[in-house]
């Protein structure tokens, strides 16, 4: 099966009525957990990121806290699944604000309850490139916002 580009997708959606549109985003929410997570932030979530930024740093608190295992190999695993899911949300929001905020609580949250991160090459590195992936974001940012940022990064870099 060869996909069709977005062009036509949309203009194929455009002659379908409102209960095959319906029907058809039913299925997508059916088939990946991704597309029911997208439905979900575009429903409820959209109109107030901030919310849903809170939302999402209470949650990667909590998945960093529930880490236990301190042995390298499971704290990566670990580490590196909670920055999957963080990822995945930060693809929903188009705001850099927002993935500004998300990664700097990440990075914070990671020093502060994985003091191990410092020592493993991987798991620094990892931190390392969140690091980085914020300051490219920064970037992006009008140069009063920067500013607001910067002290955060300059902390994040200190550890690096």
């Amino acid at each position: 099966m060869e996909l069709a580009d977005a062009r036509t997708i949309k203009a194929e959606i455009k002659e379908r009525s409102h209960e095959e549109l319906v029907e058809l985003c039913m299925r997508l929410s059916r088939f990946k957990k991704e597309n029911k997570a997208l439905i979900t932030y575009e429903l409820f979530l959209k109109d107030d990121e901030w919310a849903f930024c809170q939302e999402t740093k209470e949650q990667i608190t909590e998945d960093l806290s529930a880490i236990t295992n301190k042995q390298v190999f499971w704290l990566k695993k670990s580490v590196r699944k909670v920055l999957k899911e963080v990822s995945l949300l930060l693809r929903f929001t188009k705001e850099p604000r927002i993935e500004i905020e998300l990664l700097t609580h990440f990075a914070l949250e990671l020093n502060r309850i994985v003091p191990e991160v410092h020592r493993s090459r991987i798991l620094k590195n990892l931190y390392v490139r969140q690091v980085n992936r914020i300051q490219k974001i920064q970037q992006k940012l009008p140069e009063d916002l920067r500013l607001d940022y910067q002290a955060d990064l300059d902390a994040l870099k200190a550890r690096c």
